[in-house]
């Protein structure tokens, strides 16, 4: 039922033919191997992605799929306040609707599935993985102790340049 990426397909790639899954639906669970997980993390500016593992439960519908995914990941970041490397897991269930009659105009904003047009007979399990990973990895990881990091170098760094300088004119006023 899935295959792995052609040659001119991105790194990491898991064609699934809709026309293929049972009536009942089916689960599929996607797994890079190591150089497509250097791939990804290359891709995403993530130092070291451990690992990443895709549930995937799929039904057919009228004119589409419905879509269940189990992401789960571990990758080792830079935090943005230490710059030591730190690990960030992700565990997230992400529900999903491909359909040929998708209409964009209709969607509503506070609907928590993700509605996606299907064109062709085909979806690509790998390429939604990378993607909802990159939407699931924190834009600046920060390690436990960040906070404390910056409450103690926060004055330090607010402090001006020119604060001593003020010092100094107040004490000959």
């Amino acid at each position: 039922m899935t295959a792995p990426a052609p040659p001119d397909q991105p790194a990491f790639s898991r064609i699934v033919d809709l026309a293929a899954l049972p009536k009942e639906g089916a689960s599929i669970i996607v797994q890079p191997n190591d150089d497509e997980s250097k791939a990804i993390a290359k891709r995403l500016g993530i130092p070291v992605l451990r690992r990443l593992r895709g549930e995937f439960r799929l039904k057919p519908i009228g004119g589409g799929v419905d879509v269940s995914l189990l992401l789960d990941a571990d990758a080792e970041r830079t935090c943005v306040v230490t710059l030591e490397p730190m690990t960030e897991i992700i565990r997230e269930e992400i529900p999903m609707q491909f359909a040929r009659d998708f209409d964009d105009e209709e969607l509503d904003p506070d609907d928590p599935i993700m509605r996606e047009p299907l064109d062709g007979d085909a979806i690509d399990l790998g390429e939604i993985l990378v993607q909802h990973l990159s939407l699931s990895v924190a834009p600046h990881p920060r390690k436990a102790d960040a906070d404390q990091v910056l409450e103690k170098y926060c004055d330090a760094a607010s402090t001006s340049p020119f604060a001593g300088l003020k010092g100094l004119i107040d004490r000959e006023n």
